[in-house]
């Protein structure tokens, strides 16, 4: 009672009705501030939706795909004139940090011109000394660089005990014996028979001759793209087809039982690869393909593979091996800088062939000292990319080293060149099915008995004396 005596007191001592209606008008402010954010609430709710909605359309999900790849690109510009200028600052530092030692050089002797002439004659010869021995060392250096860089020669030797090697196992026809003799008489300096189209032995060779060598060879690899295949790449190529359109095309690509294991291959490829194209494609100026100075950071020049043989050592941009039969390399390739002159693209064709030479013999020479059987149809592969064109070659041996072209390309540059296509794949897949020859008949022919003592003892002298010549 007393505590409800004294509330009562209270109000009535400070006026209850003023009390009372500033409690209803607070409690009226509260009120509305609760349903203002209750309907702050649901229009952001609808706003989210509507949004969410708006992104999930197609148009605007490819949109937002191409800015970010616009920025993408944008960003690795911006990083590559970065590293330029850092570059050239840090040239410019060792400039500056070179001439600041110079001026107290100067400093120095000009500051001690009262001491002894013996004294400063000695300091002057032995920088003398020390400049030259840096120039030395520099020039040694480059040489290093370019001995490791450069052209890889064919050792004589190995190539004479790999022709002494299979000279009883290698059977050839009349014409191939008349051309190596041609070859011989006619460029007698030159250890590869190049029978590509261009060169100059092929263009000085009789055509009637280079067709018949043609035929032997190449019959069996021109029908690895059979009608089929040919119908299928020339028909989906030449579809006209958006870009969405494309992208579709290749989600839903249909596998029929009829289709051949190399159509569905080849299908699993294309689904595989041209996604890639297709992105750079959408790139517009942006794109690659049209800029190729776009790509001269990732390279296949920021390193090289080295390959040590029988006393040689070969260097390439990239290696093929026979991991499931043993581990030689029969594949090599070389690729230049986007921006290196048609000089690098010469030189690299020249090393890629003598290094395909190297890595014959050098095969040759295992399987012979492992006494296993001659594998006489014996292949190495090579591939040379300069800029945006690809060349896929093969070496076989015929008393000589013979290199072939298996196809060239260009890779298409944007949504004109889709037909393109067609050459593209009909070229990697045929060039990958004759590796693929070479490595079954390899399987094939570790199955048969070891070579006869009597031949082992032949090849045995061979090899003891080709190690003898480089010891």
């Amino acid at each position: 009672m007393d505590f409800e005596n004294h509330i009562r007191n209270y109000f009535q001592s400070n006026d209850y009705t003023k009390w009372s209606r500033f409690f209803k008008q607070t409690t009226r402010r509260l009120s509305n501030q609760k349903n203002l954010r209750l309907a702050a609430r649901n229009k952001a709710l609808k706003l989210l939706e509507n949004l969410e909605r708006t992104l999930k359309r197609k148009d605007i999900s490819s949109f937002l795909e191409n800015q970010d790849l616009k920025f993408a690109e944008g960003r690795y510009k911006v990083n590559v004139e970065l590293s330029v200028v850092t570059d050239k600052t840090a040239m410019t530092g060792k400039t500056s940090e070179k001439f600041a030692k110079s001026l107290n050089n100067d400093h120095d002797i000009r500051g001690s011109e009262n001491q002894d002439s013996i004294t400063k004659t000695q300091t002057t010869i032995n920088n003398e000394q020390e400049e030259n021995k840096q120039e030395e060392s520099k020039q040694e250096e480059n040489k290093q660089e370019e001995s490791e860089g450069g052209d890889v020669i064919v050792d004589e030797s190995s190539t004479m005990c790999v022709k002494d090697i299979l000279e009883d196992s290698i059977e050839v026809s009349s014409v191939i014996k008349e051309v190596t003799k041609i070859f011989l008489s006619k460029f007698p300096k030159t250890s590869i028979m190049d029978l590509r189209p261009k060169s100059k032995f092929s263009l000085f060779l009789d055509l009637e001759l280079q067709k018949t060598i043609l035929h032997e060879v190449f019959d069996e690899i021109d029908n690895y793209i059979t009608d089929d295949i040919h119908e299928y790449l020339t028909s989906f190529f030449n579809e006209d087809f958006t870009a969405q359109g494309w992208d579709n095309a290749i989600n839903n690509m249909d596998f029929n039982r009829c289709d051949s294991e190399h159509l569905k291959n080849i299908k699993k490829l294309i689904q595989e690869t041209l996604p890639k194209f297709l992105k750079a494609f959408s790139l517009e100026d942006l794109n690659p393909l049209r800029d190729i100075t776009i790509l001269e950071k990732p390279h296949l020049n920021h390193g090289e593979i080295p390959l040590k043989g029988l006393g040689t050592r070969i260097r390439a941009d990239g290696v093929g091996f026979l991991n499931d039969v043993v581990n030689y390399p029969i594949v090599c390739g070389e690729g230049a800088r986007p921006g290196a002159p048609q000089k690098k693209s010469v030189d690299d064709d020249i090393k890629n062939a003598s290094s395909m030479a190297v890595l014959y013999n050098n095969n040759v020479i295992e399987e012979a000292d492992a006494r296993r059987q001659l594998f006489t149809d014996l292949r190495i592969y090579g591939l040379t990319a300069f800029k945006t064109e690809l060349s896929l070659t093969m070496m076989d041996f015929r008393s000589v080293h013979r290199l072939f072209e298996v196809d060239h390309f260009g890779l298409p540059k944007n949504w004109v060149d889709m037909p393109n296509f067609v050459w593209l794949y009909e070229a990697i897949i045929k060039w990958a099915l004759c590796v693929n020859s070479t490595r079954n008949g390899l399987i094939e022919h570790r199955k048969k008995r070891r070579v006869s003592r009597y031949s082992e003892v032949g090849i045995a002298k061979k090899l003891a004396s080709l190690r003898d010549q480089h010891e």
